[in-house]
This record gives structure tokens, C-alpha cells and sequence, in this order.
């Protein structure tokens, strides 16, 4: 939306339609890899985190796509926006109901979307695999939140990730295979992974219920 607001094109000489601040790459990269960098204690991954940031943001002014103050800014707002998602997560409501913050996230995305719509921008499958993603993910989060905090060994770890590739693949599959029936395939696909990750705890709940 950032783009779309401040309307700085890209380098002429790419031949890309598009707008160059801020980079959605470099901000969106930080929001990832900087969530993971405050939350993990080891060392070496933070090494990893930062080195990978750093090669992502001279990468994109090497080849041209931005300037070092898109990336500069990038960083910037994909910090802004993890201080925001701390101080949000830390409401005693978030912490109390989880789904809560993915119900802030969509309605938010919601606006957003809104908002290119009126101003008449044509929407890049993208962003609707992001509002359908969270959308999924939002409403399985809260059928099942109360099973998020039950105590994980190292197999039921294995055995959610287990469930969430399976899922993954068995809705590519389907998607695969009725294609040519779903106009919205797309979208429903990532409805549908978003809605597989809590989906799969609960899952494994019901597995580590039926073994004691």
C-alpha cells in the first residue's frame, strides 16, 4: 500500500511496471527474519539472520531494482512494524485468546485492500494469498487456540510439521486435480494451508490423547 501512496517508479532502465519505495522484499524480509532473530538464543542463527538480510538488501541495489534509501526505509518500517506486532501481542486479550491478533491482522489487511480498490489499483495474486492465507489461518486458530500451550515433545513436533507437509500436499494434489472446476482455485489453496496449521496441533492432540 506504501507504494501505491508515495508512487516512486522503478529504474526506467528494467522496463517493469511498477513503484520502488518501499521494498516490499526488504521490509517484509526484516518482519520475518527480525521476528526469528528476537526469539531464538542462538548465536549462530542470528549470525545467519543478519548476513542473510544484509545480502538480501545489497543484492536488490546490486541488481538495480532499488536504491539504498528504499532499503534504508524498508528496514525502518519492517522494524516499526515488529515493535507494533510486540506491543500488540503483549494486550492481555492476545494473550488470553491468540486467534485474536490473526482477527487484527486480517481486518487490518482488510482495510488495506479497501483502500486499493477505491484508489483503483488491480491487486497482484500476492496480497490475495496473503488475505486468504490469514483468513484461514484465523479461523482455525480460533476453533482450536486451546489446545496451542499443551506441552510439545520433540516427536510431536515432528508429528505437526508431519501433518502441516501432508496438508500442503494433499490440497496442492486436490488443486491439481480439479483445476479446471475451481475458478478460485488460487485462493482457496492458501485458504485452505493457512487453515491446515492449527488444524494440525489439534491433530496431534487427538494423537498423543489416544496413546495414554
Amino acid at each position: 500500500m506504501l507504494k501505491y501512496i508515495f508512487e516512486i517508479t522503478l529504474n526506467p532502465a528494467l522496463n517493469i511496471k511498477g513503484f520502488a519505495f518501499p521494498s516490499g522484499h526488504m521490509s517484509s524480509g526484516v518482519v520475518f527474519y527480525g521476528w526469528l532473530f528476537a526469539n531464538i538464543i542462538y548465536s549462530l542463527l542470528r549470525i545467519i539472520i543478519v548476513v542473510t538480510l544484509t545480502g538480501m538488501g545489497f543484492a536488490l541495489i546490486y541488481k538495480g531494482y532499488h536504491y539504498p534509501v528504499d532499503i534504508i526505509a524498508s528496514i525502518t518500517i519492517g522494524i516499526m512494524v515488529i515493535a507494533v506486532i510486540y506491543s500488540v501481542t503483549k494486550e492481555e486479550i492476545i494473550q488470553k485468546y491468540p486467534y485474536m491478533f490473526g482477527a487484527f491482522l486480517w481486518l487490518l489487511t482488510v482495510q488495506m485492500v479497501a483502500y486499493l480498490k477505491i484508489i483503483d489499483v488491480h491487486c497482484l495474486a500476492w496480497v490475495w494469498t496473503v488475505f486468504w492465507g490469514l483468513l484461514g489461518f484465523t479461523i482455525s486458530g480460533g476453533l482450536f487456540y486451546q489446545y496451542f500451550d499443551f506441552p510439545q515433545s520433540k516427536l510431536n513436533r515432528f508429528i505437526n510439521l508431519a501433518i502441516i507437509v501432508a496438508s500442503v500436499a494433499l490440497i496442492a494434489y486436490i488443486n491439481y486435480l480439479f483445476k479446471q472446476y475451481l475458478g478460485y482455485k488460487f485462493y482457496l489453496t492458501w485458504f485452505l494451508i493457512g487453515f491446515s496449521f492449527p488444524l494440525s496441533v489439534r491433530l496431534c492432540h487427538i494423537h498423543i490423547r489416544s496413546t495414554h
